[in-house]
């Protein structure tokens, strides 16, 4: 996978964000893959599938307990999204 320089799903967080007057604290990410680490770090909540390699989980603050071919995904929205608690891990600094 090639993408030019300065351009990551990162920052695609960050300018999303912004354009939807979102706070970056409020955001949820989900990946499993290398070219997802960015935006797992950039993200609130870093929510990394259960079958993701370990180093990739190193990046996540949450890891589902269903993969993505099990409603991981589902999974994630139902915690985060529609019944978002106290709970939530956040970034230090956030």
């Amino acid at each position: 996978e090639f993408t030019a320089p300065g351009i990551s799903k990162g920052n695609a967080v960050r300018h999303l964000c912004q354009i939807l007057d979102i706070p970056l604290e409020n955001s949820v990410a989900v990946g499993d893959a290398e070219n997802d680490i960015a935006m797992l770090d950039t993200a609130a909540v870093g929510a990394v599938m259960s079958n993701a390699e370990n180093d990739i989980k190193q990046h996540g603050n949450y890891i589902t307990e269903a993969d993505n071919n099990h409603s991981g995904v589902a999974e994630v929205i139902r915690k985060f999204i529609l019944s978002p608690s106290n709970e939530t891990p956040r970034r230090s600094g956030q």
